[in-house]
């Protein structure tokens, strides 16, 4: 049986008072600015190639909103090839859901520049150019899901409903929680909760850019999928996510952390 969005469940609430209250413990060699209460660094690959880095910040941005500021790089000695300087940038409330998401991408032959706002009274999600798309109760964008799922996580067995907005493509998934499986990487090993985010039928009508960017192409099918792994620690840092699409997975593995650390996450 599906749950929905338990609250009854322990939440790892010291991590994520520090989200909103506290700043964030830059490492050695590294900062972050103190309204950077977070900073995942992550190496990507797509198929069997090096795309380059990808990075997630958790950033205080008023008394009442987190902004989940994600970048996409790629390295001058792939560029020949592919490029990508991609920013995705979700604002959240208290409750992790999405209130306005801006995407500005500089990738190969696309450039574009999108915002749009979440109405949660009237259901709908709209750009600030006058588009709009029906945005049920509860939709949210992938990073504001990935950060639902660390508050809230799922324990082992089970099984959660979620909808998925994909810039306008909106989706039913589930996610369920695979059982703990012991991860390395460039960030240290633990062991981590595999979650996989499974996309239901086909999604509901909206609109949707013809060409978009190599991340948002990943929830663009019902063959879509997405494995992530969860420290099992009070953090539950996402230390490898591996998006399944044709022709090639991506696949993100963390490299580095300021905000938070693997010690002490499930070794």
């Amino acid at each position: 049986m599906l749950s929905m969005e338990r609250k009854d469940m322990l939440v790892p609430l010291t991590f994520f008072l520090g989200l909103w209250f506290q700043a964030a413990a830059a490492a050695p060699g590294d900062s972050a600015p103190a309204a950077v209460k977070e900073r995942l660094t992550y190496k990507m690959r797509y198929g069997q190639f090096q795309a380059g880095q990808f990075q997630i910040e958790a950033v205080k941005s008023s008394d009442t909103a987190l902004t989940l500021k994600a970048t996409m790089r790629t390295p001058a000695l792939y560029r020949k090839f592919f490029w990508a300087d991609n920013v995705y940038a979700t604002e959240v409330d208290q409750e992790l859901l999405p209130q306005r998401v801006v995407k500005e991408i500089r990738q190969k032959n696309i450039a574009h520049t999108i915002e749009y706002l979440f109405d949660r009274s009237g259901e709908v999600a709209r750009t600030t150019d006058g588009r709009q798309w029906q945005a049920p109760m509860g939709t949210r964008d992938i990073l504001s899901l990935v950060y639902h799922l660390r508050m809230y996580p799922l324990v082992p067995g089970e099984k959660r409903a979620y909808i998925l907005d994909g810039e306008g493509l909106v989706w039913r998934l589930t996610a369920e929680n695979l059982g703990p499986e012991h991860v390395r990487g460039p960030a240290g090993s633990c062991t981590a909760d595999k979650v996989l985010l499974r996309f239901i039928g086909t999604p509901s009508p909206g609109w949707r850019a013809w060409k978009t960017d190599i991340l948002t192409n990943r929830l663009s099918s019902a063959s879509s999928g997405i494995f992530i792994w969860f420290s099992v620690g009070e953090a539950r840092v996402p230390v490898q996510m591996l998006f399944l699409a044709s022709p090639f997975d991506l696949r993100m593995t963390l490299e580095r952390t300021v905000g938070v650390s693997l010690q002490g996450e499930g070794h």
